[in-house]
């Protein structure tokens, strides 16, 4: 008798491929949030181990740790109004700040060690340089300044913007080049050798972030819903549009070892680029507004402030060793590996391997005994129908193809038959499943179709039914409209082209003809 075979076996998946990023990052831990006194304006890591992560929100600048519960290591508490743009130097040792009332201040475990004035207006924007001996800084006074870090003094003082300065980026290929975005919509690139701009570009919105690639050679720009990718080495040309969000754009990152570009929004969505063609490889969604966004070097977490005052911090599972894995199973008893080693086959010997018991879920046991309803009931539990839909969908065929769907499906109440359409009706847009959906429609019109008018919850449940397909039907049918007229007009102008190209071809012909007939007139006039 041959064996049951599991109806896990056969489950038909729906086609869409997740791709590599999202089992790369589905290994995030589940969110640990935590709230802050105001709207996390700020989020940046240490680019050095162990990553701690320093957070603006409302007057405190605090330093993170990098594991859970992430703790606070300090609070920089150096401002009496909001502070802004907490950012650490590249090798972490400190960190430098604004604040509301024009100030830059310049920490070293809680102690400040420089305070810089001369800005009018509130500073939104401090960055170390590359160099880690300069810091800049933007303002609502639209200036740029460039501060020595050793005297204190102010170097250069850059009045090209006529709005807001709100971002900024350090070039880590250059000490004496960063970036800066505006409210007046440009994004310069400031060279302090030579006391000015040395590259301009519209963005065509407000912009919120800036980021430079490693290199020096590209620079991404963020403002209104969409982001643009600059080539700066080919001055300035525009490289990439992406309109990929629905509300503003207000922080950038790169994550992947730089192969990935990370944008989040207003409108709740982190969003990861490919760098190579800068489609859209996967999507994170938050439950609020995202304000800024920060990942490790090593992608190890992801951090996110919202404009709620909450901040969303997730960790990656670590990778467990194969190594290390085994060692931590249970020991096998030292005489099992004994007889393991000592067993030794001869040519006549033969090997009886034990097979272990085949476990079935509660499916595929009704099934097995022929308990169709019973299985029908099992597939249709909420835990399994909303987590795997593909299995009850399986279900469902199994039970057409035996010719019990029918026998399982009736005897049911008003609650019981509702409950399978509510579960029709949801997974209908799913392509792979609309064939089997459809046969268990008629077949319950078929059972309850006269009792239908006294099930007032199913008659309701399938109503919804009928929206759903009605809607489908009208789509598919405008989208085949759309495809004809895509290709008439497809056709239309390889038409025109062919025109133009026989129209150009005798063009040429009457007019060498022409020049041959005036050449021939003249060799009789001589």
């Amino acid at each position: 008798m041959a064996a049951f075979k599991p109806l896990s076996d056969g489950i038909l998946l729906p086609t869409e491929d997740p791709g590599e990023d999202f089992n790369y990052w589905k290994q995030l831990e589940f969110p640990c949030s935590i709230k802050k006194h105001g709207p996390v304006t700020h989020l940046e890591f240490s680019p050095v181990k162990p990553y701690n992560f320093v957070a603006t929100s409302s007057v405190t600048v605090v330093v993170h740790r990098p594991s859970p519960p992430y703790s606070e290591v300090m609070s920089l508490k150096g401002f009496k109004e909001t502070a802004y743009s907490g950012s650490f130097r590249h090798d972490g040792q400190l960190i430098v700040a604004g604040g509301a009332h024009g100030d830059v201040q310049v920490f070293r475990d809680k102690i400040s060690l420089r305070k810089f004035t001369g800005h009018k207006g509130e500073v939104h924007l401090t960055r170390f340089t590359s160099s880690n001996f300069n810091i800049f800084s933007g303002s609502d006074d639209n200036t740029v300044r460039y501060w020595d870090l050793a005297t204190g003094s102010e170097l250069v003082c850059f009045a090209e913007n006529v709005d807001y300065v709100r971002c900024g980026a350090s070039n880590l290929a250059n000490k004496d080049i960063f970036a800066t975005g505006s409210y007046d919509k440009s994004i310069n690139l400031f060279d302090v050798r030579t006391k000015s701009s040395v590259l301009k570009m519209d963005h065509g919105s407000p912009v919120e972030n800036v980021l430079i690639h490693p290199t020096g050679g590209l620079l991404i720009s963020a403002g209104g819903n969409f982001v643009k990718v600059w080539d700066t080495v080919a001055g300035g040309r525009l490289l990439a549009n992406l309109e990929n969000h629905h509300k503003t754009v207000t922080s950038l990152c790169y994550s992947n070892n730089y192969q990935r570009l990370v944008s989040a929004s207003l409108d709740r969505h982190v969003k990861f680029y490919d760098v190579i063609d800068y489609k859209v490889v996967h999507t994170l969604e938050y439950p609020s507004a995202i304000l800024s966004l920060a990942i490790t070097p090593d992608d190890s977490i992801v951090t996110v402030g919202m404009s709620d005052g909450l901040m969303s911090v997730q960790k990656r599972r670590e990778e467990v060793d194969e190594v290390k894995r085994r060692k931590s199973k249970s020991k096998r008893p030292f005489y099992a590996s004994l007889v393991k080693k000592a067993l030794v086959l001869d040519s006549g010997d033969h090997f009886c391997e034990h097979k272990r018991r085949q476990r079935l879920e509660e499916y595929d046991k009704c099934l097995k005994l022929f308990e169709y309803g019973n299985a029908l009931d099992a597939a249709l539990k909420i835990r399994l129908r909303r987590k795997t839909p593909e299995t009850t969908i399986a279900v469902f065929r199994e039970l057409i193809r035996r010719d019990a769907l029918r026998s399982s499906l009736a005897g049911r109440n008003d609650p019981g038959v509702a409950d399978i359409l509510k579960f029709l009706s949801k997974n209908y847009c799913t392509r792979e499943f609309q064939e089997t959906i459809v046969d268990v429609i008629q077949i319950l019109l078929d059972i309850y179709g006269d009792r239908m008018a006294f099930m007032p919850i199913s008659c309701a449940e399938l109503e919804k039914v009928k929206t759903i397909i009605d809607t489908t039907i009208r789509a598919d049918i405008q989208k085949t409209e759309i495809k004809s007229s895509l290709l008439a007009i497809i056709a239309a102008s390889n038409m025109n082209q062919q025109c133009e190209s026989v129209e150009h071809k005798a063009t040429d012909f009457v007019y060498k003809a022409t020049e041959n007939h005036q050449t021939m007139d003249i060799d009789d006039d001589i």
